[in-house]
């Protein structure tokens, strides 16, 4: 029985592992196609704020190890939050306050609004909120 839940385990690592590499990959790819300044990591986020709402709910609601693939890997290297905190950090430090002021609400307020569209989307529930 030990035997089964270790090999269980590991193959959820496995799955964590594959989404991760397959969503730092298409991150990558996003950045070779988008101008190199705010819009990429932007764009990033939002999606990634969408997609977590569209996956959790409708895609794989009972589904463990597909939600491990999809949103702990996938969505958790695909989406950059701790890169948006060091490129707007920068764009503090460099005095680029316009730059770094527009940073912060677009990430918030276009991932925000991406995942209230998404939960209304996606959720049958026809409370606003929950």
């Amino acid at each position: 029985m030990e035997k089964e839940k270790l090999s269980s385990k590991l193959l959820n690592f496995v799955f964590v592992m594959c989404g991760g590499l397959l969503g730092s990959l298409s991150r990558y790819a996003i950045s070779l196609v988008v101008p190199k300044n705010i819009c990429a990591v932007s764009l990033v986020n939002i999606l990634g704020s969408f997609l977590v709402i569209w996956f959790n709910n409708k895609l794989m609601p009972k589904k463990k190890r597909l939600k491990l693939f999809a949103i702990t890997g996938y969505l958790g290297s695909f989406t950059t939050f701790s890169y948006f905190s060091l490129e707007t950090m920068q764009f503090l430090n460099s005095g680029q306050y316009a730059t770094f002021a527009f940073n912060i609400i677009l990430n918030m307020l276009g991932s925000l609004t991406s995942a209230f569209v998404g939960w209304k989307l996606f959720t049958d529930s026809e409370n606003l909120f929950f």
